[in-house]
């Protein structure tokens, strides 16, 4: 009886799931006969018949690395969060450390996706830069001492060997960075504490829209102003279909923004719109993310999403979990909830998770044997120092040779230091 209870609401996501692929097949099915044609490629890349959803960080490239899942995108659909009017995008603007959502499918260590969406978090002019500081109270699992903190938009960002900085934009990584600078950043927000740990930074010479997400706070009809941590936002002048919320002090939103600000010290919004949007039923997920509200090691919030850990595992016990931590959750979502079966704090100081490790997989160019590097997937790669090669010798890199790099972020986050090579067929 236990374990009907147990299954019963998995039998009910398959059931809803696979009805409503019969469904889309018939239709299919239907239209292609209709049109003399046959087949079934358009419900399998469109994500109709998508049973896995994964939320994380791009760790690596060949095709797409997220949550140690290499997903194959060469029939993926691509889009920009950020951008209604045109959303499509292609496989070269995906980066390294960008936070994704992947529609697609799994098994092990590989998967097919058929589409993947991004959206960076914050963009706008550096405020204050402070090294080596960390503020009070940060979890260890988000940050650790000797890590770099910034100001944006009044909004706290944590930075620290983690952290990819675009080679082009930002060459010397963290010490490329000066106030006044305008970054746009990817990263894990936690709403509550204004605090965003930076997965990805890159510099914007034009921008034409700041943005920012955070959790409203102060929130005065009268004046049509709220707060966002420290800083001031004004809707008076928001076109009404811009405005795609009904506001309420502690509702997560993201915000584009004029950017000039106004003489009042107000930033004014362009556009308001819900963080996230719902997520819809799948019968495997792989979340990773901070913990955005927590009431017990069973009941908590990763990156807006309620989580149901009542049966769920904990490789590295609970005593860790608090607001703010950052973990990974595996589980099956059921009418927009999470219902854990693993639940996992991370480290990446420590190397302990994933997307820690970068994974490359192409052909390499611009060998250069006296630096001992080479440029794979527009990213620079030192093999100098201690390098495990397989199936071949360091001395057997030539330009065009494919490869499988693996390796740590280094060079102030520009550069990947490899700590193994593999040649490929």
């Amino acid at each position: 009886m236990k374990l009907l209870t147990l299954l019963q609401p998995l039998m009910g996501i398959t059931t809803r799931l696979c009805s409503r692929v019969i469904g889309a097949s018939i239709a299919a099915t239907l239209l292609l006969t209709a049109c003399g044609g046959g087949g079934n490629d358009a419900a399998s890349t469109n994500g109709t018949n998508a049973d896995l959803v994964s939320q994380g960080v791009i760790s690596g490239f060949g095709s797409v690395i997220v949550n140690g899942v290499r997903f194959d995108d060469s029939k993926a659909k691509i889009e920009d969060e950020d951008e209604e009017e045109n959303s499509t995008r292609s496989k070269d603007d995906l980066r390294l450390g960008m936070v994704v959502n992947i529609n697609g499918s799994s098994a092990g260590t590989t998967g097919t996706a058929s589409v993947i969406s991004f959206g960076s978090t914050l963009k706008g002019p550096v405020q204050s830069i402070a090294s080596s500081t960390v503020p009070s109270g940060t979890p260890t699992t988000t940050t650790a001492a000797g890590s770099h903190t910034l100001v944006i938009l009044g909004q706290t960002v944590l930075i620290g060997a983690w952290t990819v900085f675009d080679p082009v934009s930002l060459p010397n990584g963290f010490a490329s960075i000066a106030a006044g600078n305008v970054l746009e950043v990817h990263g894990h927000l936690s709403p509550s504490l204004n605090r965003l740990v930076a997965t990805r930074i890159s510099k914007e010479n034009n921008a034409n829209a700041y943005k920012i997400t955070g959790n409203v706070s102060s929130l005065n009809a009268t004046s049509q102003s709220f707060k966002i941590g420290t800083e001031t936002f004004s809707y008076a002048n928001i076109d009404p279909q811009k405005l795609r919320v009904t506001l309420a002090d502690g509702l997560t939103i993201k915000m584009r923004l004029a950017t000039v600000q106004a003489t009042t010290g107000t930033w004014t919004a362009t556009r308001i719109k819900a963080a996230k949007k719902a997520m819809p039923d799948r019968i495997k997920a792989e979340i990773e993310g901070l913990i955005t509200a927590f009431t017990s090691a069973t009941s908590f919030s990763v990156n807006g999403l309620v989580v149901d850990a009542s049966n769920a595992s904990f490789p590295k016990g609970t005593a860790t979990l608090a607001l703010g931590v950052r973990v990974e959750v595996k589980g099956t979502v059921i009418d927009g909830k999470l219902v854990a079966s693993v639940v996992k704090t991370e480290d990446r100081d420590r190397g302990e998770d994933e997307d820690n490790e970068i994974e490359l997989h192409g052909n390499l160019s611009a060998l250069d044997t006296t630096a001992k590097t080479f440029m794979l997937r527009g990213l620079t790669v030192s093999y100098a120092g201690n390098v495990s090669f397989q199936r071949g010798l360091a001395s057997n890199l030539v330009n065009g040779a494919s490869v499988e790099v693996k390796g740590q972020s280094s060079g102030g986050g520009t550069t990947v230091q490899a700590t193994r090579i593999k040649f490929e067929d």
